[in-house]
């Protein structure tokens, strides 16, 4: 429960932007994010954003805010801008559109007219009331916007009187705070030139912060420029020039100031968003700050100048934190990159796998009968790293093609034993068909890094293997020879005989060839004729012919008893090579198309896939390192993280397991040196920002006052613990050189913040207010030189006062605006506007 229930009201776009990041630093503390429902700890704050943009409230406003929009009344401006003393005739018309367009006095009509002042002051008061009884304790309840707009600027005295009131009619005491944002000139000379284009900002935020020492009774110091730089007296009035229906009387009146602390924070703009966020912040944490804090009443007490308790202040802030949010995204990135490792590490296995089977293979069948197959055979494969890739908590599959070449190895080594056993002169198909299964059963046990089917494999090294042998014997035979010799003799014959062949055609066959298409016919041939000439030889006359023919049959016959056997066999081998070299051939092919289906898969599928892989691998990789540069070397600023180095301990839950800060210095997650380093440097960068003048006007007597909001837990960051182990100055010696302090309980175990806060302010010591307001009253200077705008002072700057009522011995302010009245130093004040 928060110990001072909050109201925050933001009044213009800036406003609405800083009620924003309240609400944003909340969550954060609370480690809630936007998508949660109703979280209990917003039951104590109560956000109201004020704008006269409706596309400001649609942007910047959230869901749970209670949004008021002020909508233009066209219909009442152009009779009110003639009657109403703040609408001079500068004043550009209302935009349809809505906004104020950077001109104060139109903020105060957008309230300051019948249609709108009922429903806003009846709103106002109906939600505050009902959030007051609702709540436990005494709320604080601000007002936030910019001085140098339209909106915020010119509506937040009026609304700082409403807010007032309506404070004051309930049960409960408010404590009531402020917080401007001043747009920053630092150090303004008289021969400096600041940009036209930002002219009315500085003299918007000039005027607002005379009107805003009315309302706080700013102490100008006496007897200078300043002196006369005050306005009215307590109690004054501001007055509702149109006719509300709401209240019984047309005006406020102020008696003591409204505010019980009022701050200021210097904003650069021409910063960008982030430096506009870093001051929104401030302005939030100062919020959250005083959420927590105890004794309001007694606030500043300790900060007194001049007897009374400081009112404004210069604000400032900073942070440290662990970064919770880039580590989160630090372990989900891991878990992501370890993910895609994984995939990228089984894919590129099943690449390697693969590319290793399918170039085997194509050695294999490159490989000649004579080479062995061994762990020295050149396989040139190009194998993916993949070790690198594997989480240390699995196992990753590595393809060994030293295995995979020992295995078909084994391959080649069983085919030859099966080779060797093999009765070659008995060539038959049966044969061979018998003696291949009786090898494919007992192919030996492969290793898995094998993916093909060996069978295929044993068998191409078996007929290879076996078809050289073959071609061994057949090159060793002597048929060849004794039928060349035998073919010389007879060819010359054969055209003479009954066979029909083509000699000079056979001149050029194999022995085969000669043997069955006309040796063996021939010598048959021969033996028929001499049988035949036997036949028809007398046994008497004839003897010594019949002997004769008899020993030439006798000679044939041998010829062919020398030739048949050793053509049979011959045959048989050339068979035998024949069928094997086939066999060999078609084994061959069945590898090849093994590894073209593998360069199919690799080209088509796993490839591409690697390679898309990879590329999601790399950027998760590019994103993990510049993520570690974030984490490791953060930019030093107001609000920083502290660097984180330990990326080995980094882990799932690292966070959720820890309960603050000290908890991941205690478990080595993050670096005691570094939490007090970053924490000195937060608070080191404290500043008081606005009191900018080279040579003050007036001697400064600020008291520095820090506000930490911390755990618990973290104690031991801030009391000085960590410092004695650490070189160098220390967290608690930054956060003594403050003269008060005081702690409050942050529910965010991983940050630490602080507050700053700077009283009293000098406004006089300040560019945006003091060096305008001496040109301002110095008759031989003009402002708008200053801002290269050729306009006299009054056009320049009394025009944007919203509250000229407020300064009636101020001729310059109420000559302006044509209003004729009485010193505020009587009692009654009768303003009217004259023509």
């Amino acid at each position: 429960m928060t110990l001072n229930p909050t109201v925050v009201v933001g009044v213009g776009e800036a406003g609405v932007k800083m009620t924003s990041q309240v609400y944003e630093e909340l969550l954060e503390m609370h480690d809630v994010d936007e998508t949660t429902s109703s979280p209990d700890f917003l039951d104590d704050f109560l956000f109201i954003t004020i704008d006269t943009r409706e596309q400001d409230l649609d942007r910047f406003a959230r869901e749970e805010f209670h949004d008021i929009l002020l909508e233009p009344q066209s219909s009442v401006w152009e009779k009110n801008k003639k009657e109403f003393s703040y609408i001079h005739d500068g004043i550009d018309d209302l935009d349809p559109a809505g906004g104020a367009s950077r001109q104060r006095p139109t903020a105060r009509f957008y309230i300051d007219n019948a249609r709108n002042f009922d429903d806003l002051y009846s709103e106002l008061q109906t939600v505050i009331h009902t959030f007051a009884d609702n709540v436990a304790g005494n709320p604080n309840l601000w007002i936030m916007n910019s001085y140098g707009g339209g909106t915020g600027s010119g509506a937040f005295p009026l609304l700082t009187a409403i807010l007032d009131e309506i404070a004051g009619r309930h049960d409960k005491p408010f404590w009531f705070g402020g917080i401007g944002s001043l747009p920053r000139l630092d150090e303004l000379a008289s021969d400096d030139m600041i940009p036209a284009e930002s002219k009315n900002l500085y003299a918007n935020a000039y005027s607002a912060l005379r009107e805003l020492g009315v309302l706080i009774d700013y102490d100008f110091a006496d007897d200078t420029v300043f002196d006369d730089a005050g306005g009215a007296s307590y109690p004054f009035e501001i007055e509702l020039e149109s006719d509300p229906g709401i209240k019984a009387s047309s005006t406020f009146e102020i008696t003591e100031s409204p505010y019980d602390f009022y701050g200021l924070m210097g904003l650069d703009e021409s910063e960008g968003k982030s430096h506009k966020r870093m001051m929104n912040r401030i302005a939030a944490n100062t919020v959250l700050f005083f959420s927590e804090e105890s004794g309001l009443e007694d606030f500043g007490d300790d900060l007194v100048r001049n007897d009374d308790p400081p009112i404004l202040y210069s604000i400032s802030s900073a942070g440290v934190q662990v970064p919770v949010d880039g580590l989160k995204e630090y372990t989900d990135l891991l878990n992501e990159l370890n993910g895609v490792a994984r995939r990228l590490r089984d894919v590129r296995f099943d690449v390697n796998q693969k590319r290793a089977n399918r170039d085997v293979l194509r050695r294999i069948v490159d490989l000649d009968a004579e080479t062995e197959f061994d762990s020295d055979t050149n396989v040139d494969v190009e194998l993916l790293p993949t070790s690198e890739l594997t989480p240390t908590d699995d196992d990753a599959g590595q393809t060994d093609l030293d295995e995979i070449l020992e295995h078909v190895s084994k391959l080649q080594e069983h085919a030859a034993e099966h080779v060797d056993r093999f009765e070659m002169e008995k060539f038959s198909e049966q044969l061979l068909d018998d003696r291949a299964e009786t090898m494919l059963n007992g192919t030996p046990a492969l290793t898995d890094q094998i993916e093909f089917d060996p069978d295929p494999v044993v068998e191409f090294f078996y007929y290879q293997q076996l078809a050289e042998a073959y071609r061994e014997l057949e090159n060793e035979h002597s048929f060849p020879e004794k039928l060349e010799r035998e073919w010389e003799n007879i060819k010359d014959d054969i055209p003479e005989s009954p066979i029909s062949v083509d000699v000079t055609q056979l001149n050029s066959a194999g022995a085969v060839e000669r043997w069955d298409e006309a040796v063996a016919d021939f010598i048959d041939y021969k033996l028929r004729a001499i049988d035949k000439a036997i036949d028809d030889t007398g046994l008497i006359r004839g003897r010594e012919k019949r002997k004769k023919l008899q020993n030439m049959k006798e000679e044939w016959e041998a010829k062919r008893s020398n030739l048949q056997p050793k053509a049979r066999t011959y045959k048989q081998i050339v068979s035998g090579r024949e069928m094997t070299s086939a066999r060999a051939s078609d084994a061959k092919v069945t590898i090849r198309n093994f590894y073209q289906e593998y360069d199919s898969q690799l080209q088509n599928d796993l490839e591409p896939k690697e390679s898309d892989i990879k590329s999601t691998y790399r950027s998760l990789s590019n994103r993990k390192d510049a993520l570690e540069t974030k984490l490791e070397d953060p930019p030093r600023e107001r609000f920083t993280d502290i660097p984180f180095t330990s990326f080995e301990d980094v882990s799932p839950g690292v966070i959720e397991s820890s309960a603050s800060i000290v908890d991941l210095v205690s478990g080595q997650v993050i670096e005691k040196s570094e939490v007090v380093d970053a924490t000195r440097h937060a608070i080191e960068s404290l500043d008081e920002n606005l009191e900018d003048v080279a040579v003050n006007r007036i001697d400064p007597q600020i008291r520095e006052f820090i506000g930490l909001l911390s755990s618990e837990a973290n104690e031991a960051i801030v009391d000085g613990t960590y410092d004695a182990e650490v070189a160098g100055n220390g967290v608690k010696q930054a956060y003594n050189n403050f003269k008060d302090d005081s702690t409050v309980s942050l529910d965010d175990e991983f940050s630490l913040r602080m507050v700053g806060l700077y009283a009293q302010i000098l406004l006089e010591n300040t560019s945006e207010f003091g060096t305008i307001h001496e040109l301002y009253r110095d008759p031989d200077e003009n402002v708008g030189r200053q801002f290269g705008v050729d306009i006299d002072d009054d056009e320049f700057i009394t025009a944007k006062f919203a509250y000229p009522e407020l300064f009636p011995d101020d001729e310059r302010i109420p000559a302006y605006f044509g209003i004729e009245g009485e010193s505020t130093d009587s009692e009654d004040t009768d303003l009217v506007k004259t023509d």
